[in-house]
């Protein structure tokens, strides 16, 4: 799951719904479940690095929730999400990874008489303006194509009953 690549040799952080983090949950080695503010996190060992896995629930507030008392209670070095989502890109479809080359804040704005004027969030500390877009770590992109090479993915039956072979691809999060 993890390849051995030069990440900080600390803590790594997984994030994801319940049915989806499972299977991660259930590799790791030596892994008491850890109780932070009523939210339990898996801490163990997986490949030689050491892991915690907390489970997010559905949406990115609650994402935002156990990503904030990972980092507060664990301080990881990388935090990766698994996790499922609608995609408004035409080409994708059920089954499809997208590798999160960018991540989009898509809901911020400010209602006006012509429609929604999208705007970036202020950095609380020092009142600037926050990009929309933010691109991943070149690190973290190089482990996640590495970890990709030779990679075959199930096929996923369609709504019309015929078997699709899922495709990789790096794009937008939103």
């Amino acid at each position: 799951v993890f390849p051995t690549v030069a990440l900080a040799q600390s803590v790594v952080g997984v994030l994801g719904i319940t049915t989806e983090i499972a299977p991660i949950e259930r590799l790791l080695q030596d892994s008491p479940a850890v109780a932070v503010r009523a939210h339990v996190f898996g801490v163990g060992n997986l490949n030689g690095r050491k892991v915690v896995v907390g489970r997010s629930g559905t949406g990115k507030v609650n994402a935002a929730i156990i990503t904030t008392l990972l980092i507060g209670e664990f301080n990881p070095s990388v935090i990766l999400f698994s996790g499922t989502a609608g995609a408004i890109d035409p080409d994708l479809h059920p089954g499809d990874v997208v590798i999160g080359a960018t991540v989009a804040q898509h809901d911020v704005g400010l209602q006006m008489s012509d429609g929604i004027r999208r705007r970036g969030m202020r950095n609380p500390l020092t009142g600037e303006l926050d990009p929309v877009l933010v691109p991943a770590p070149e690190a973290l992109l190089t482990v996640a194509r590495r970890s990709t090479q030779g990679l075959s993915l199930p096929p996923v039956r369609t709504a019309g009953g015929e078997d699709r072979k899922p495709r990789i691809v790096e794009g937008v999060i939103v």
